[in-house]
């Protein structure tokens, strides 16, 4: 992952898009607790928000896998199709422990 093109494209400085990953990846450590929580609930409502916060937020930082995996969870849970979502999930924490780990160097 290229940081200084990435922050680039944000017009902001690399050191300020690192300060937002730090944010991000304590943020996103919280919301897959709350996703986790609200999966074993079967809350579908509280999957659908929480799963488009992280897609969003991942987006937002151009980690196009984490985002494309959360949209799923929320579609999933939109469409009534809870017993895709568990897999689905443990296939996002994956992905973002693996991101968390690309940058720990960094942080």
């Amino acid at each position: 992952m290229n940081i200084k093109k990435i922050a680039g494209d944000m017009d902001i400085e690399e050191e300020q898009y690192l300060k937002l990953l730090n944010i991000f990846f304590k943020a996103a450590r919280s919301d897959m607790s709350k996703l986790q929580f609200a999966i074993e609930e079967r809350n579908l409502d509280q999957i659908i928000f929480i799963g488009h916060q992280i897609k969003g937020a991942a987006i937002n930082l151009d980690f196009g896998g984490l985002s494309k995996m959360a949209e799923r969870i929320e579609k999933d849970a939109r469409d009534g199709e809870f017993e895709k979502i568990p897999e689905k999930f443990q296939k996002l924490r994956k992905m973002f422990e693996a991101v968390v780990n690309s940058f720990k160097c960094l942080l």
